[in-house]
């Protein structure tokens, strides 16, 4: 946060990686002479479950775990919002899930 109140008073003419919520608001409300890029994050999440306890060695459990997700919530939520959803593949999650 000390970065970003010098970057608003003017004594930093540029930084990296900013809080995500503070570059998230600037996005909407904007402070006058100052610029902000939100790149799309480059990379990929895993979830891992351990499937040799209970209850997920139950077949039927992942299944219904993998259905009952919501996956734009979940990419929401670990991401602060500022994924373009376009961009997100959810093609392969619940179905390329190992169910054994």
């Amino acid at each position: 946060m000390v970065r970003w109140t010098a970057l608003r008073a003017g004594d930093l003419d540029y930084i990296n990686f900013p809080p995500p919520n503070v570059a998230i608001q600037e996005k909407k409300n904007p402070t006058p002479g100052v610029v902000t890029v939100l790149p799309q994050p480059v990379g990929t999440v895993w979830v891992y479950i351990n499937v040799t306890k209970p209850p997920f060695d139950n077949k039927k459990v992942r299944q219904a775990f993998a259905y009952a997700i919501d996956k734009h919530e979940l990419i929401k939520a670990a991401s602060g919002d500022w994924v373009n959803r376009s961009t997100i593949n959810l093609s392969s999650i619940g179905r390329g899930c190992t169910f054994r």
